[in-house]
């Protein structure tokens, strides 16, 4: 199970920077590194390119069947982040709703999921999306910004092999 403070540590180590690992003492850089890896979390969990983050659903309409347009009104799922796919292109979102002239509206999107139901697998993704984030934080490690990058688009193009995507194809 990949953990938090394993991904900060590893990322500080990335860069070179030992005297920041994680001993339970919340330094700023530590504050600092927890902050980015949220941020890296939420950019992983809403990126439409995988699949471990995605799920597909058949909404049906909702007891409002239909506005003054005709449209019938399903709900947003409530764990949703962004859309990847629906079956009706002309769907379209409005406030917590979707509207579709279609009588049953199949989505294909990615939803919000705890660190915990992450796979072990993106775990070096993780450190090297962190890694980036904190190479461009801190000037102390901006000599390593291209390298950084680099590693995060190698680890993505490996997952989504593995995943048995083609690099960059979004909107399955």
């Amino acid at each position: 199970m990949i953990s938090k403070d394993d991904v900060i540590t590893l990322a500080w180590m990335k860069l070179g920077e030992q005297s920041q690992m994680y001993n339970g003492n919340i330094t700023d850089r530590q504050r600092v590194a927890e902050y980015l890896f949220n941020s890296v979390i939420r950019n992983i969990a809403s990126d439409e390119n995988f699949l471990f983050n995605s799920r597909k659903i058949t909404l049906s309409k909702n007891i409002n069947p239909t506005n003054s347009d005709g449209e019938f009104r399903y709900n947003i799922p409530v764990d949703f982040l962004n859309k990847i796919w629906m079956s009706d292109p002309t769907a379209r979102f409005e406030h917590e709703f979707i509207y579709s002239n279609a009588d049953g509206l199949q989505l294909a999107y990615c939803y919000k999921l705890p660190l915990t139901e992450f796979p072990d697998y993106l775990e070096d993704y993780l450190v090297s999306s962190l890694a980036y984030k904190l190479s461009l934080a801190y000037e102390t490690f901006n000599s390593k910004v291209g390298l950084a990058a680099q590693e995060v688009e190698d680890e993505k193009a490996r997952i989504l092999k593995m995943e048995g995507l083609p690099f960059g194809i979004a909107g399955r």
